[in-house]
């Protein structure tokens, strides 16, 4: 569960392509000024200092359809933030770039970082940095998975992967293709 800057508590939901903000209290949706255009939500989030798996997914501007693609499937079948899956609590981020130099440090908005560094793929090496160097100041959590909007994270399986890991092993934990 995410906190607004109200600190009510809350789920991302989307319906029929219109973004809505869903309390867990009270099943109303409140709409958010998100548009098809760009999904960033002007409500500020924080997210829970209990976390064993954050997915840090490096999206980019213009992929809003591509990120409503991932909130409709793998995100909503391992249901982020309801509850913890193999032991651990798990949440993701979108991570775009070209928000400029110019801008304070980024925060979470909705579901999504605008980074500073570039979104060109030219510069695909400085966004994983700045989003990694993101999430390692701003998340608490005991692993860190990047993958790209073109992946399917079975939260599950990678969940149960790390859970199976010895203290020295998990501490020292560099993988890549966890199948």
């Amino acid at each position: 569960t995410r906190q607004c800057a109200e600190t009510v508590p809350c789920v991302l939901a989307c319906a029929t392509g219109a973004h809505t903000f869903k309390s867990v209290n009270d099943e109303s949706p409140m709409p958010l000024a998100w548009d098809a255009s760009d999904d960033t939500s002007i409500v500020a989030h924080t997210l829970r200092d209990d976390l064993g798996l954050f997915v840090l997914v490096l999206s980019a501007q213009g992929r809003a359809a591509a990120r409503d693609t991932l909130r409709q499937s793998w995100i909503r079948i391992f249901g982020r933030g309801s509850g913890a899956v193999h032991g651990m609590r798990w949440d993701y981020g979108f991570f775009l770039g070209g928000a400029g130099a110019a801008s304070p440090a980024p925060l979470m908005r909705g579901d999504i970082v605008r980074l500073a560094s570039p979104d060109g793929y030219a510069q695909l090496g400085e966004k994983v940095v700045a989003a990694l160097a993101w999430s390692v100041a701003h998340v608490k959590s005991r692993f860190i998975l990047k993958c790209d909007e073109d992946s399917f994270v079975h939260v599950a399986k990678i969940n149960e992967y790390l859970a199976g890991l010895g203290a020295a092993a998990a501490a020292a934990l560099y993988a890549g293709q966890v199948v």
